[in-house]
């Protein structure tokens, strides 16, 4: 999955500038190196790595999303993406992807429908409580 690939690449190179800022620091482990060699040394590290998980917030159309996901280097993922309009878990095995949303993120993504329609859609796709 290109998507995966792509995250993958894009965690690696957040991690690597994250690490690559303690190079600055006059103590600890990276104190005797440069924030390039630091950076070099993480990306080596994270491509030999069969997984990593990365856990923050992203912004998209300046909405906030707390994201906590977990990817192999085969190209599963599993994690949480929550946001204000609701929040969904997500599984990735082999070529499948299953998601499981809640009622406001199921709601979010039907709001262009007739709320009879979306009511009924959600009646099918979110279980019950009570």
């Amino acid at each position: 999955m290109r998507t995966a690939h792509r995250f993958t690449a894009t965690a690696a190179l957040a991690c690597a500038a994250a690490l690559g800022l303690t190079g600055c620091f006059a103590s600890g482990p990276f104190a005797d190196l440069t924030g390039s060699e630091v950076a070099d040394k993480s990306v080596d590290a994270l491509r030999g790595a069969a997984s990593l998980t990365v856990s923050g917030k992203v912004w998209e159309d300046g909405k906030p999303l707390e994201l906590n996901m977990a990817v192999s280097k085969s190209g599963e993922c599993r994690g949480t993406i929550a946001g204000q309009d609701g929040s969904f878990e997500m599984l990735r095995a082999s070529e499948f992807v299953f998601i499981k949303a809640d009622e406001p993120s199921y709601r979010s993504q039907m709001k262009d429908l007739p709320k009879a329609e979306a009511d009924e859609a959600v009646k099918h796709s979110w279980p019950a409580t009570g």
